[in-house]
């Protein structure tokens, strides 16, 4: 018995009081008012609002109000406590605010944040009070899709340049970036192209150079690869490209020309004849 009264002391000694809040008749309670907007995006700018309420019958004094943890992908603009010297009557209202932001390295989901209210009344004892509330970050999927392709030449020729045009579009809500492309031919030249960053309906072009050593059909694949909020990714699309001979068609062109020509004299002669008759 001698112990339990000695620990009594010892604790009043040292500030500590064995009073409920309800006895000494103070009451504080705290809540989310805001969150505007509702859901935040990446590297978003937001606002929460904090609303404290004087429920008791006495006057609450000496309130501090902090957010006591916070994940460091949500940044606050101002200090994470706030102090109130006093609420005075009942149902008396506080609205605090916090200006906040979502780092660019933050990840689609819920965040917690956990408070601390701390307050007194009439008497030396001090009254905590922890709650939380929760941050929701959104964000949107990129889509790639092949637009276009295009040679220039329409027709390339064995040992000459080539140009290989492919145009792609984000058909997706949220940004592309990084996009990179790249063709597997078994030819010489430029075979990887970047584009960069792509908003949501936006296009871009792969351009790539190449020089075709031999005559063909050649299947290939173009893969291209981006990043958005919810990770990396890949899009590989199979494709084919023709390659003629260069002097074979340029020999078929010339006897092609020369037979009309001589099937046009040809023509030109037998209808003389049948005139002449």
């Amino acid at each position: 018995m001698r112990r339990i009264y000695f620990l009594i002391l010892v604790l009043a000694a040292l500030g500590f009081s064995m009073v409920s809040a309800a006895e000494e008749g103070v009451c504080v309670n705290q809540g989310v008012s805001q969150i505007s907007p509702g859901s935040v995006g990446l590297d978003e700018e937001f606002t929460v609002g904090i609303q404290l309420v004087n429920c008791g019958n006495v006057i609450a004094k000496n309130l501090s109000f902090f957010l006591t943890r916070i994940s460091p992908n949500i940044i606050v603009k101002e200090d994470k406590i706030s102090y109130i010297p006093t609420m005075g009557c009942y149902l008396c209202r506080k609205q605090l605010l916090f200006h906040m932001r979502t780092s660019e390295n933050a990840l689609p989901g819920e965040y917690l944040v956990e408070t601390e209210l701390a307050y007194s009344g009439n008497g030396e004892a001090r009254f905590i009070e922890k709650s939380n509330f929760t941050i929701d970050v959104i964000s949107n999927r990129a889509e790639m899709n092949i637009a276009s392709v295009k040679l220039d030449p329409l027709l390339p020729k064995a040992n000459e340049p080539v140009t290989l045009t492919i145009k792609v579009e984000n058909f997706g809500k949220g940004k592309a970036n990084s996009v990179f492309g790249s063709v597997n031919l078994p030819f010489k030249g430029t075979r990887e192209s970047f584009i960069g960053k792509l908003n949501a309906g936006e296009d871009g072009t792969f351009i790539f150079n190449i020089v075709p050593e031999r005559s063909g059909t050649f299947n290939y694949e173009l893969k291209v690869e981006y990043k958005d909020d919810y990770g990396e990714h890949q899009l590989v699309q199979n494709l084919e490209m023709t390659v003629f001979r260069g002097s074979w068609s340029v020999l078929f062109w010339i006897v092609l020309l020369i037979s009309l020509i001589v099937v046009s004299i040809l023509t030109a002669i037998s209808l003389k004849k049948k005139i002449h008759k």
